[in-house]
């Protein structure tokens, strides 16, 4: 998966702010792999879908495999998402955290990836993560 560095230098010949959060978590910095736009809404077809289906749904149709784990207890040397709901907006935010442990995210589709840690994300999403979802393998990007 790409550092937030090396993924904003590689979507700069793009249009950088059609990138989200997920496109960053997920590593793919080119438009033609962004199925369905890769939006994160989870309102599928006007029906409302559970953030961890939606999730778990995109993470097949990127061929990301994940397993959903229930703590950070264990997860250390491991890339794992958080998910954030924005239930308000029908909306989702993944914050990914590196083997090597450092927090990253894409805040939002006009602002460049970024390096982040847990403190400034709480502020953000005092209540936690939704879900937390663990990567099985590394994917080659």
């Amino acid at each position: 998966m790409l550092h937030a560095e090396e993924y904003n230098k590689k979507i700069s010949t793009e249009e950088p702010n059609s990138f989200n959060c997920l496109a960053f978590a997920f590593g793919i910095p080119y438009k033609d792999a962004l199925k369905s736009g890769f939006e994160l809404t989870y309102e599928f077809d006007y029906q409302t879908v559970p953030i961890r289906r939606s999730f778990l749904w995109k993470a097949a149709e990127a061929n990301i495999p994940v397993r959903e784990v229930f703590s950070l207890k264990g997860t250390e040397g491991h890339v794992v998402f958080l998910v954030y709901g924005w239930y308000k907006f029908h909306d989702f935010h993944i914050v990914r955290i590196n083997s090597d442990g450092t927090w990253e995210h894409k805040p939002d589709y006009k602002e460049p990836a970024c390096i982040t840690n847990e403190q400034e994300i709480k502020k953000e999403y005092p209540e936690g993560p939704a879900h937390i979802f663990i990567l099985e393998e590394s994917p080659q990007r």
